[in-house]
This record gives C-alpha cells, sequence and structure tokens, in this order.
C-alpha cells in the first residue's frame, strides 16, 4: 500500500470545480434564477422528492450555504480526497462520493425530511476511509496527525450537537453516517474475509434506510402527510385529518411544523393542499415561538388566503411585514405575498 499507481488527482478537481461552479450560478442569478434554479436540484419541499425529485439526494451535495462553508469543504475534499485519490485510483473515489453522497443524504432525509446541503457528510466519509489506513500508507499517515485528528472529530462533534439542536442548517446526521460510510469502505480493503463482508452491512443498511425513506416512514411526519393526502387526492375525511393533526400537533419544532403548513397551503398541485390542517399547524408554530418570526407569520396568512378568509389573511400579513421590519430581516418576499392577498390571490409555491 505504500506504492502510488495515479500520477495525480482528477476527480477531486472535478468536484472541487463543480461544486465552485454551482456556488457561482446561485451567485449569478442575471444568468440563473437563482432560487429557482436550486429549487429544481435542492428540494426546500420534502413532497417534491416523495413525488419523484430523487436526484436531489445526489446534487443537494453539490450546493452548499455559503462561500466559508463552500471554502471549508473543499479544502477537507481536496486535502482528504486527492491522497486517497493518488492511493485507490479515480473510479474508486468516484464511486464513493457519487455513492456516499446519495446514501449519507437518504440516511438523513428518512429519519427527518432534509438531507442536507453540502460535501461535507462525503468529507466525513473520506475521512472515516482514511482513518484506519493511516499506519499501512504513509501518505495517510503523514496528513492525519494527531492534531489533525482532533481537528476533524472535534468538527464532527460540534457539528452533530449544533445540527440536533437547530443552531446550525447542518446535514448533521448525514454526516454521522458518512462517517460510518467511510469506515465501512476502509475495511473492504482489509486481508481479512470476514471483515470484509461484515463492512458491507453499513451500506446496505444505509441503502435499506434511503429507500425506506423513500417509499414507507411512517414515522417521518413530512412522509405522513404526503401519503395521507395522496391517497385521499386532497379530499381528506374529517377523522383522518383530525387524528393526522393531533399526532402533527405534539411537535414542538415550529420549523417542521411551519415547513408541513407551507406545503399544505401553498403547493400548486391541489392533491397537496388542505388549508383547515394548514391553519392548526401554522398556528401552532407561531405560538411555540410567541409569535416573533415573520416566516411563520407569513405561512399562516397564506393558510387563511388557502380557506379564503381574506381579511385575516391580510391582517395576519401586515404583521409578518412589520416583524420583519422590526427584525431588520428582507421584507421583499413579506410585501409581495401582502399584495397577492391584497388582490385575493392565493399564495403558491
Amino acid at each position: 500500500m505504500d506504492r502510488r499507481p495515479f500520477p495525480y488527482p482528477v476527480v477531486i478537481p472535478l468536484m472541487i470545480a463543480l461544486c465552485a461552479l454551482v456556488q457561482l450560478a446561485m451567485l449569478g442569478q442575471s444568468m440563473i434564477n437563482g432560487e429557482a434554479w436550486a429549487g429544481f436540484w435542492i428540494y426546500f419541499n420534502p413532497q417534491r422528492v416523495y413525488e419523484g425529485r430523487y436526484w436531489t439526494l445526489l446534487t443537494a451535495a453539490f450546493v452548499h450555504v455559503h462561500l466559508l462553508h463552500l471554502a471549508f469543504c473543499m479544502f477537507l475534499l481536496w486535502a482528504l480526497g486527492a491522497r486517497l485519490e493518488l492511493v485507490f485510483g479515480r473510479q474508486a473515489v468516484f464511486a464513493f462520493i457519487f455513492f456516499g453522497a446519495i446514501l449519507t443524504a437518504g440516511a438523513q432525509f428518512a429519519l427527518i425530511s432534509w438531507s442536507g446541503m453540502g460535501m461535507l457528510p462525503v468529507v466525513f466519509g473520506l475521512y472515516g476511509w482514511m482513518l484506519p489506513l493511516r499506519r499501512r500508507v504513509p501518505l495517510f499517515r503523514h496528513f492525519l496527525a494527531p492534531r489533525m485528528i482532533a481537528f476533524l472529530t472535534v468538527s464532527l462533534i460540534v457539528g452533530l450537537l449544533l445540527g440536533l439542536v437547530r443552531a446550525w442548517p447542518a446535514s448533521h446526521l448525514a454526516c454521522g453516517a458518512g462517517l460510518l460510510f467511510g469506515l465501512a469502505v476502509s475495511q473492504m480493503f482489509s486481508t481479512h474475509r470476514l471483515r470484509r463482508w461484515a463492512a458491507l452491512g453499513v451500506p446496505a443498511l444505509l441503502a435499506l434506510l434511503t429507500l425506506a425513506g423513500l417509499l414507507q416512514a411512517p414515522w417521518n411526519h413530512d412522509w405522513l402527510v404526503w401519503s395521507h393526502l395522496r391517497a385521499a387526492e386532497g379530499r381528506m375525511d374529517e377523522p383522518t385529518r383530525r387524528g393526522l393533526a393531533d399526532r402533527l400537533l405534539a411537535s414542538r419544532d415550529p420549523e417542521r411544523l411551519n415547513r408541513l403548513a407551507w406545503t399544505l397551503a401553498t403547493d400548486p398541485q391541489p392533491a397537496l393542499r388542505d388549508g383547515r390542517l394548514a391553519l392548526e399547524l401554522a398556528r401552532r408554530a407561531c405560538e411555540l415561538t410567541d409569535w416573533r418570526e415573520p416566516n411563520l407569520t407569513d405561512t399562516l396568512a397564506a393558510a387563511h388566503a388557502e380557506l379564503g378568509q381574506w381579511d385575516e389573511a391580510e391582517r395576519v400579513q401586515r404583521q409578518a411585514v412589520e416583524l420583519a421590519r422590526e427584525l431588520g430581516s428582507t421584507m421583499a418576499i413579506f410585501r409581495l405575498n401582502l399584495e397577492k392577498i391584497q388582490r385575493r390571490e392565493k399564495i403558491r409555491d
């Protein structure tokens, strides 16, 4: 394992270039409508994935939250990935990134309906791949010095904690899945046959979790809403709606409640709208945040509009505009929705 069969990396520079181009496309809205473009390649609505946009589990890895996020991920992608490519070759690294991005994003999506954004799960997968092999490969040992190991391990732990408390929109569960995936891949190069076969269990379990999250995930609120609405074709009977509402309203996660309510109030597909349920969820989200979040109030107004309650929708939307002004947030989208409501137009995502 001391040899370097490949003189220079190719796959990793291409991945870095692609991530940079995507970031430029997101910023350069004169060429591409960044919001619409991003909405196609990274989903903001889990129901879109259930409807068939499965590719977003892969393409979301190439979209980063901001330039600092991009720079951090690209530095580690180069530092880890280029060394692995020099030793194991281009095909192996390409396959790792392709399947690693899908399986780590799919595992997180199955659990919380959010695959995350960026290459960080793949980066921690590469770290997991390199870590057990560092004693056998001088190229790995020189890079993964104790300080670098401590830095990467602490970064993973901090990311997991920030993600769990929702202080940072990190791919926290996906990063953990990435580390497990990388550790399993490293064992596939072991000389022990039993260890190699056992290592196959990790990607197999991640693949099963990904498929379950896409096809049958009764533990997931987003999937529950989608499946009930699809089965009822937009005409849910009252007992079903009440039972679903009671289960969803038990949540104390305002972001998830708001996301569900927004979909139910604004989705272009009639079969995925339910204004009454959206109103309950949006009101609960506002109560959990003491009515201080303009995004949540905006959703509540959209739910009133979906039900044709125009006076109340206008009052609540004005409240969203005022909250945004007080907090120094961008008011453009809230003003736009207010104008739509004043024209008696329902909000559509």
